[in-house]
């Protein structure tokens, strides 16, 4: 939903307090002095007029990303991902690390089990939940309940498999799991 904030005889704010929860809704105003209270009603973004279409389509990209998680929490904590053509469901509690293999992924499972999908890892993370994944690397994305030890360099999975911690995401990886 696209909201103005002052429409004659109505309010946007109104409107999208109203609005069932999950609704995914973006603010499109030349009122800046209400963007915090747009952010307190869980608005996707706030497009301050007059915009322009990269920030459009900036905002648009969050709202389907946001849409998407929704869809993803929705089906039982679940990732799905095509491979070869078909959709493959790949619950998150298996998964124990992703691998980027140049323009695709290679998820790595429980009981040794690997999906590939022609996807990029930055299009999968942003379909994780930040609370049960992390990036450690440019070319990994780790579950955090897989983590037996880590450091500055490296991530110790629980079955044994050694991982690099990228130095960019070093700060990262040891402020989030101390």
């Amino acid at each position: 939903v696209f909201l103005d904030i002052e429409m004659e005889n109505i309010n946007g704010l109104s409107i999208a307090s109203s609005l069932p929860k999950g609704t995914c809704f973006i603010f499109t105003t030349a009122y800046l002095q209400y963007a915090l209270d747009g952010f307190n009603l869980d608005a996707v973004d706030y497009l301050h007029k007059p915009f322009a279409y990269s920030r459009f389509k900036a905002a648009m990209e969050k709202a389907f990303r946001r849409i998407e998680y929704a869809d993803t929490a929705r089906k039982g904590q679940s990732l799905v991902v095509k491979q070869e053509y078909n959709n493959v469901s790949i619950p998150l509690d298996d998964i124990l690390y992703i691998e980027a293999m140049e323009g695709y992924v290679k998820i790595y499972r429980e009981g040794d089990e690997c999906t590939i999908s022609r996807v990029i890892l930055k299009n999968i993370g942003s379909q994780l939940p930040e609370k049960d994944f992390i990036r450690i690397h440019r070319s990994f994305i780790v579950g955090r309940s897989k983590i037996k030890s880590f450091n500055k360099r490296e991530v110790n999975l629980k079955n044994g498999m050694k991982l690099p911690v990228g130095r960019q995401y070093s700060a990262d990886v040891m402020a989030l799991l101390s």
